[in-house]
């Protein structure tokens, strides 16, 4: 279910690292990654940390990038309505 709610994210997310590569993350490279990252954290607010990370980061990638954790969400919250809310508010920023 995580890796169907992964995929179907970076299908709506343009410029993702490793768009074609199974994974629980969607990697978005950005020269003000560390800006935009504080301002998702604000706007996709959850009960867990770690949600949205900044990149580089050293189990990650080596460059700058948001970090979306889909692995970190209660299963709950990877339906259609919910990932359409992270896809256009990370669209949004970006």
């Amino acid at each position: 279910m995580s890796l169907n709610a992964t995929e179907y994210v970076k299908k709506h997310i343009p410029n993702t690292l490793h768009y074609k590569k199974r994974g629980l993350n969607v990697i978005i490279p950005h020269d003000n990654a560390k800006s935009i990252c504080w301002n998702l954290k604000k706007s996709l607010s959850t009960d867990k940390s770690g949600f949205i990370t900044a990149c580089p980061n050293y189990n990650r990638v080596k460059q700058k990038a948001i970090c979306v954790e889909i692995k970190n969400l209660d299963y709950s919250c990877l339906k259609k309505e919910y990932l359409d809310i992270i896809i256009d508010t990370v669209n949004n920023q970006l």
